[in-house]
């Protein structure tokens, strides 16, 4: 038996931890990006419409934003085609293919994300869908076959 499974199937997570999961998922992106832009502003480093001024802020900003870059692909397609990014982590929730129970891999994950965009069309209801769906999936869940489940109260 897979996690996130009992002896009488999946438990799959609620749109409210989705949402809970997504949102650090966020966070965790452009938190460190917001205080790095926080600090050039603080030390003068910033030019009068508040654009990162001069070679080292732009370096700093460049950086920053490169690492943030390189984490997100790292915890959306990685960590996700793993089965858990920090989000899911945190919310105890598991992204799993809806044939076996099984984490995804990176490939997946990767074609998972691109497939959000029809989540968008139209008005985002595809992101509200997990509130009404049997397995509480959204349309990219839907096209790739996939869930998310709970592996923890």
């Amino acid at each position: 038996m897979s996690a996130g499974t009992q002896a009488y199937g999946p438990r799959y997570a609620n749109w409210g931890w989705r949402v809970l999961s997504s949102l650090i998922d966020t966070l965790v992106f452009y938190l460190p990006l917001l205080l790095v832009f926080v600090g050039v502003n603080a030390l003068g480093m910033v030019d009068a419409e508040g654009d990162p001024d001069g070679p080292v802020a732009n370096l700093v900003v460049g950086v920053a934003a490169a690492l943030a870059l390189g984490f997100a692909v790292v915890n959306r397609i990685v960590l996700d085609g793993r089965g858990q990014s920090v989000g899911r982590r945190l919310t105890g929730t598991r992204l799993v293919s809806l044939r076996n129970g099984t984490p995804i891999g990176a490939g997946r994950a990767a074609l998972r994300n691109l497939c959000h965009v029809l989540d968008s069309i139209p008005l985002d209801i595809g992101y509200l869908m997990p509130l009404f769906t049997k397995e509480r999936q959204t349309l990219a869940d839907m096209v790739m076959r996939t869930v998310v489940v709970r592996v923890r109260s």
